[in-house]
């Protein structure tokens, strides 16, 4: 456990032993895109022989894969107040429709960037951890093996700073007036 307080310690002395404090959401994120760095190599490797979108069983599982994260989101009290804005199957189409383009699909994206889509949610690194382990979650609910749901963990993480937009990535991406 990441947070752990050494019991007998306690029952022997009346104090607490050595504890660890649990890592914060963004170093969690940057040990994350170490762990990713490190295996991009093997990711790209990979991708030669078949397209995450391949890997993943095509548009039909896409989807069901998507409308698992959002079934488990709105479950999740560190995301659920965002998904609940909106029409579940609908946001689970859209997601589904994303990946589908952007892991090789054939068929284009149509619709607004992450950047634009996210900004107005003022998503927080703890958000973002939390929806990815929902992602993963709905992976392993799905039968999905470690190899896929790591690479698409880190596909996801390369994400990161499209959908969580700090105030400072807003003032930069404005126009000037």
């Amino acid at each position: 456990a990441l947070v752990s307080v050494a019991a007998q310690d306690l029952a022997d002395t009346g104090t607490v032993g050595a504890t660890t404090v649990p890592p914060s959401a963004t170093e969690q994120l940057k040990e994350l895109s170490k762990n990713c760095a490190v295996g991009a190599e093997s990711r790209t490797e990979r991708a030669k022989a078949a397209s995450l979108f391949a890997r993943l069983g095509g548009a039909e599982r896409i989807h069901a894969l998507t409308k698992e994260m959002v079934r488990l989101h709105r479950q999740n009290k560190v995301v659920s107040d965002i998904v609940a804005r909106y029409d579940g199957d609908e946001l689970a189409d859209k997601l589904a429709r994303y990946l589908i383009s952007h892991t090789g699909g054939a068929t284009p994206y149509v619709g607004a960037s992450l950047a634009q889509s996210h900004a107005k949610l003022h998503i927080t690194d703890e958000q973002f951890m939390a929806g990815g382990m929902d992602f993963s979650q709905a992976m392993k609910n799905l039968g999905y093996g470690e190899t896929e749901i790591n690479d698409t963990g880190c596909y996801l993480v390369g994400l990161h700073d499209q959908i969580v937009i700090t105030s400072d990535d807003q003032k930069a991406s404005s126009p000037r007036l």
